[in-house]
C-alpha cells in the first residue's frame, strides 16, 4: 500500500508558523474524503502539533475554517471527525475537498433497486451509501455455492494467507505448524518475514461487508479495461508520489521503450490496450510489488541477469531474498522481458491470461479464489493484499461520480450475522484461546487443542478439569444442569487478545445431573515473588521471579496436602532458586522440567534415593547437582528443528550433503552420522535423507523434513549408428560422453582407427550437470569389425585364408564353411568372411578383398590398379605358402615375386 506523507510529518526538520492570528473563512463546502491511511487529526495548525487521533479511507466534516502556515504550500483544515474536532493538513496526495454527488434519477434508482434483492440484508445500508454517491455504478451478486465459514477454513486452516512479523502477535496464528508452542517461535513462511495469518484476520478480509466503502470497494471492481473511463490523467493519481512519475532511459532496442520515450504511464496506457486489464490496476500492482522502486527484480542490473526485468514478480518466490529473486529473474529471461516496457507489457498480457480470463478478474478473485475454488491459483499470500491495492486504486477514482463502474461482490450461501472483525494492527496481545488440557473420563476422541466437538457419557455429576492458556479466561457458564439423555456442553475461551474460541461437548447423561468446568485444582504463593500451581494433570507449576520459599521440614510446603498427585514440576526460566525441602515429600514425582539451567537447589530438596529425573539444558549448574546428586539428568530436545538438507551432488552410487556445522545426517532417519557423504548407495533407487542438531546443550533435535534424492540411473547401452572401416560412430545424445574402455572417456561420438577383428566394447553415460555427477556407466554395446580376408588364388580356384569360427562368401549372400572356392571363369570376385554363432556382438564385415582370376598364372594387359593391387596383396601374403603367387616358384611369396610378375608382364 503507499505509505503516504502524513505518516512523517512529524519530522519535519523545520518548525514552521501560522501566518496572521485570524482563519479564513473556507468556501461554502460541507465534506472532504482523506484518502490516506492513519492521517493525523492535530490540536493545531501544525506538524508538531499534538495528534488528536487518526483518519483513514473515511469522510470528515469541514467546520469553515482554513489556515495557512509559513513555509507550507497547502491549506490547513478544521475538521470534525466523530467525537474528534482538530485540523488536518490539506496536501492533495490524501485530501480531497468533496463536490457534491450526482443526484440518483428514478431510473438509476431502480436499476439498483433491482441489484440489490440479490445481496442479503446484511449488505443493503452499505450499498445504498454506494448507490447515493454514485449513482452510475453497478454492483453484481456473484453466488458461491459454499457457506463463508467454509470459505475462511480454505484459507486458515490450509495457511495459504500471511502477516508480516512488523504485524502485531494478536494477528499472527497459534494453530498447528504455524507455532512453535515449546520455542514460542512463528514458522517463516516467505522471504524471512511472513508468518501464518489468525482465522480471525482471514475472516476479516474475507468478509466483503467490510469493504462496502467508498476506498475499499475497489477490491470488487471488474479490472478490464474501459477505453472510456480509464485515461491517462486518472493514471496520473494513481502513480502520484511513487518511482512510476519519473520517466527512465528507454533501451534503443526496445520498439516498446522507443515508442513510449521512457515514460512509465504510457507504457502502463499502452500495456493496457495490449492486454485488456485496466491500466490503473496494472500500475496499482507495481507499486504494491516495487514499493519504492529499488528491487533488484527492476534494476536491470542483477549479475547474471543483466537487462531482464520483472515488475509484477511473476515466478519471484521461495526462502531467501537471492533465491527470490533469481527465480524471478529467471522468469523474466524466459519471458522474454528484457526492457523495462516489455517486462510491463508481458506481465499484464499474463496477468488477463492468468486471472482476469480465469473469472479472478476482481482483487478479491485473485487474493481468495473462491469462483474457481481452486485455491493453489491465488496471486498474493499476503491477507491483506487485495485491501491494500483497493486503497491505492480509489485514488482514480473518489471524486469521480460519474464513471459507470461494475463491481462483483461474492455471496456465500450462509454468512455469520455479525460482520468480521480483527485485532489492531499492532496489537502484541496473544491470540491464544486453546485449552493445553481437557481431563475427563470417557471423553472421546482424546483432547488435542485444536479439535474443538467431542461426546461424553455421564452416569451423575462430573468435573471435566481443563488448563488454560496464559492470560485466557472462560467465560462461559463453569455449572451446567443437565437433563437425563443428550445435552450440549459449550466451553468458550477468551483470549488475551480479546477473540474467543469454543469447545462443544456432547453429553449423554444417564440422570439429570451437573456439569462443573474446573480450571485447576490449587495453587497459591511460594515465595515473595513466586506462585505455585497444581493442574489437573498432576503437574506442579512454578512461576514467578527469583527463589521459592525455604522450609524447614516437608510438611511445611503449600502443596504438601496433595504430594500424592504431583508427578511432575515445571519450573519457569525466571526462577533462580528452589528452596530447602521443596519436593522431599513428593514420592510420586517423576519428572522436574528446569527452564533455567543456572538455577540452584537448597538443601534436602529431594528425597535421598529418589528415581525423579531432571530435564534441563546441558553442560549447566543443574545438570552438575543432578550429577552430585546421583539424580538422572536428560537434556531437552532441541527445540529448533531444522528444514531439510540441501542437495550437494548426487551419483548413481553417492549422496553428498551440504553439510552445517552442528549438524548430524541420516539416510534412515535412525543412524546418524557427521558425514554427509552416503556411499555404496543403489542406483536409480529413491532415498530420503535427514538432518538434525546434533548433541549439545540440548539433546539432538527432532529430524527435519526429508529431502527426497534418487541416485542416477544408468543409460541403455549406445547405439551404433554406423561402420566405416575403421571408423565407429555411436548415435549422438546430447549431454552424453562415451569411452571404448570404461575408462578413458570424450564427449564425441566417433571412434577412429579401432582394430579389426576384436571384440569392442562400447560404452555411454550423462555428463555431469549442476548437482548431479556423471551417471552410472551403460552396459556394453559389444562389436566387432572384421578386417579384409587374405586370398590365395589359383588358376580356377579361390582359397580365403582359415580362421577358426569363420564362414566366407564370394558375393556378400551366400556364405559357406569351407574357405575354398572353385571358379569357373576368369573374373573379378570380392570376397568376405566374418565370425559365425557369436551371441551378443554386432559383426560388421564391411571391409572385403577383390581378386582377378583367369584361369592362368599370368594377368593379360593388366591396369595400374591391378598392379597395385598385386603388390599389396603380395606384401600381405608374404611367408605365406601360396604357390599360385609364387611367381617365381622360389617356395616363399614376397617382393620378388612381384618383381618376377613385372618381367612376365612386359614379356
Amino acid at each position: 500500500m503507499k505509505k503516504l506523507l502524513s505518516l512523517v510529518l512529524t519530522v519535519l526538520l523545520v518548525f514552521t508558523t501560522i501566518i496572521g492570528a485570524s482563519t479564513v473563512e473556507a468556501e461554502n463546502l460541507q465534506t472532504a474524503y482523506i484518502n490516506g491511511d492513519y492521517v493525523n487529526i492535530r490540536t493545531e495548525p501544525s506538524p508538531v502539533a499534538v495528534s488528536l487521533g487518526k483518519v483513514s479511507f473515511d469522510n470528515v466534516t469541514l467546520l469553515g475554517e482554513t489556515a495557512q502556515v509559513q513555509g507550507m504550500e497547502y491549506l490547513w483544515y478544521k475538521i470534525q471527525y466523530g467525537s474528534i474536532t482538530g485540523w488536518l493538513y490539506g496536501h492533495p496526495e490524501w485530501f480531497a475537498i468533496n463536490t457534491p454527488p450526482s443526484t440518483p434519477t428514478p431510473e438509476s434508482n431502480a436499476t439498483f433497486e433491482e441489484q440489490l434483492k440479490a445481496f442479503p440484508e446484511s449488505y443493503h445500508q452499505a450499498l445504498r451509501e454506494l448507490h447515493e454517491m454514485y449513482p452510475n455504478w453497478k454492483f453484481v451478486a456473484d453466488n458461491i455455492d459454499f457457506t463463508f465459514d467454509k470459505a475462511v477454513d480454505e484459507q486458515y486452516l490450509n495457511y495459504r494467507k500471511y502477516v508480516e512479523l512488523s504485524q502485531g502477535i494478536a494477528w499472527r496464528s497459534l494453530r498447528g505448524e504455524a507455532y512453535n508452542w515449546q520455542t514460542d517461535k512463528w514458522k517463516i513462511y516467505d522471504s524471512d518475514r511472513w508468518v501464518a495469518a489468525s482465522r480471525e484476520v482471514v475472516a476479516y478480509y474475507m468478509d466483503p461487508r467490510n469493504f462496502l466503502n467508498r476506498s475499499s470497494v475497489y477490491m470488487f471492481l471488474n479490472q478490464s479495461y474501459d477505453t472510456v473511463n480509464h485515461t491517462e490523467a486518472g493514471l496520473s493519481k494513481i502513480i502520484a508520489g511513487t518511482f512510476l512519475v519519473n520517466n527512465y532511459t528507454p533501451n534503443p532496442n526496445s520498439q516498446y521503450d522507443v515508442e513510449c520515450g521512457g515514460s512509465y504511464s504510457k507504457v502502463i496506457m499502452l500495456a493496457a490496450k495490449e492486454s485488456g486489464v485496466s491500466p490503473y490496476i496494472i500500475a496499482s500492482k507495481i507499486i504494491v510489488e516495487q514499493g519504492d522502486g529499488t528491487s533488484s527484480l527492476i534494476s536491470g542490473n542483477y549479475p547474471g541477469f543483466e537487462g531482464y526485468y520483472n515488475f509484477f514478480n511473476w515466478g519471484a518466490f521461495g526462502v531467501g531474498n537471492d533465491v527470490i529473486i533469481r527465480n524471478g529473474l529467471t522468469t523474466a529471461k524466459s519471458e522474454g522481458w528484457n526492457s523495462r516496457a516489455a517486462s510491463i507489457i508481458g506481465g499484464a498480457k499474463k496477468l488477463a491470461d492468468g486471472y482476469i480470463e480465469n473469472r479472478q478478474h476482481t482483487y478479491y478473485y485473485m487474493a481468495f479464489n473462491v469462483l474457481n475454488q481452486n485455491y493453489n491459483h491465488q496471486y498474493e499470500s499476503a491477507i491483506y493484499a487485495a485491501y491494500n491495492k483497493a486503497q491505492n486504486m480509489s485514488t482514480a477514482y473518489a471524486t469521480n461520480y460519474e464513471a459507470p463502474l461494475v463491481f462483483n461482490i461474492p455471496v456465500y450461501t450462509s454468512i455469520p450475522n455479525e460482520v468480521a472483525t480483527k485485532a489492531e494492527r499492532y496489537d502484541n496481545r496473544y491470540n491464544n484461546y486453546y485449552l493445553t488440557q481437557m481431563n475427563v473420563g470417557g471423553l472421546s476422541p482424546e483432547f488435542s487443542m485444536f479439535n474443538q466437538s467431542y461426546s461424553l457419557n455421564v452416569s451423575g455429576d462430573t468435573t471435566i478439569y481443563v488448563e488454560l492458556p496464559d492470560k485466557a479466561s472462560i467465560i462461559s457458564e463453569t455449572k451446567t444442569a443437565i437433563n437425563a439423555g443428550e445435552n450440549n456442553i459449550i466451553i468458550t475461551v477468551k483470549a488475551e487478545s480479546g477473540f474467543t474460541n469454543t469447545y462443544n461437548i456432547n453429553v449423554t447423561a444417564a440422570k439429570p445431573s451437573v456439569i462443573t468446568v474446573d480450571t485447576g485444582i490449587h495453587g497459591g504463593t511460594c515465595g515473595s515473588n513466586i506462585n505455585w500451581k497444581i493442574t489437573n494433570n498432576g503437574t506442579l507449576k512454578i512461576g514467578g521471579t527469583g527463589a521459592t520459599d525455604g522450609y524447614t521440614v516437608a510438611t511445611a510446603t503449600p502443596w504438601y496436602d496433595y504430594s500424592a498427585e504431583i508427578t511432575t514440576v515445571e519450573i519457569a526460566e525466571t526462577v533462580t532458586n528452589i528452596g530447602n525441602f521443596n519436593f522431599y515429600s513428593l514420592e510420586n514425582l517423576e519428572n522436574v522440567i528446569v527452564n533455567n539451567p543456572d538455577m540452584t537447589f537448597g538443601k534436602r530438596v529431594f528425597k535421598t534415593g529418589t528415581d525423579v529425573v531432571i530435564h534441563a539444558k546441558g553442560g549447566s549448574s543443574v545438570e552438575e547437582y543432578a550429577r552430585e546428586n546421583s539424580i538422572t539428568f536428560i537434556k531437552p530436545q532441541n527445540p529448533e528443528t531444522p528444514k531439510a538438507p540441501e542437495l550437494l551432488y548426487r551419483s548413481g552410487y553417492s549422496v553428498i550433503l551440504q553439510t552445517v556445522e552442528g549438524y548430524e545426517y541420516s539416510i534412515d532417519g535412525i543412524n546418524w552420522q557427521q558425514s554427509g557423504v552416503f556411499e555404496d548407495l543403489n542406483a536409480g533407487t529413491t532415498y530420503n535423507l535427514y538432518q538434525r542438531i546434533a548433541d549439545g546443550v540440548y539433546a539432538p533435535s527432532a529430524k527435519s523434513e526429508a529431502l527426497i534424492v534418487t541416485t542416477l540411473l544408468a543409460p541403455t547401452a549406445p547405439t551404433v549408428e554406423s561402420v566405416d572401416g575403421q571408423k565407429v560412430t555411436l548415435t549422438k545424445i546430447d549431454g552424453y560422453q562415451y569411452s571404448m574402455d570404461g575408462k578413458v572417456w570424450q564427449e564425441s561420438n566417433v571412434f577412429l582407427t579401432v582394430p579389426f577383428d576384436k571384440i569392442l566394447c562400447f560404452y555411454q553415460r550423462k555428463m555431469a550437470n549442476g548437482s548431479d555427477l556423471e551417471s552410472p556407466t551403460s552396459a556394453a554395446t559389444k562389436i566387432s569389425v572384421i578386417s579384409a580376408p587374405k586370398v590365395f588364388v589359383g588358376f580356377d580356384t579361390l582359397k580365403i585364408v582359415y580362421t577358426e569360427g569363420y564362414e566366407y562368401s564370394y558375393d556378400g549372400k551366400t556364405w559357406q564353411d569351407s574357405n575354398f572356392f572353385e571358379v569357373l571363369d576368369g573374373e573379378y570376385y570380392t570376397l568376405y568372411h566374418r565370425p559365425k554363432n557369436i551371441d551378443g556382438i554386432a559383426v560388421f564385415a564391411n571391409e572385403t578383398t577383390t581378386v582377378f582370376t583367369n584361369g592362368r598364372n599370368i594377368i593379360e594387359n593388366p591396369v595400374a590398379e591391378d598392379l597395385v593391387w598385386l603388390k599389396k596383396r603380395l606384401l600381405l601374403l608374404d611367408g605365406q605358402t601360396n604357390l599360385a603367387a609364387d611367381v617365381n616358384s622360389d617356395g616363399v611369396v614376397n617382393i620378388l615375386d612381384y618383381i618376377s610378375m613385372q618381367k612376365k608382364i612386359s614379356k
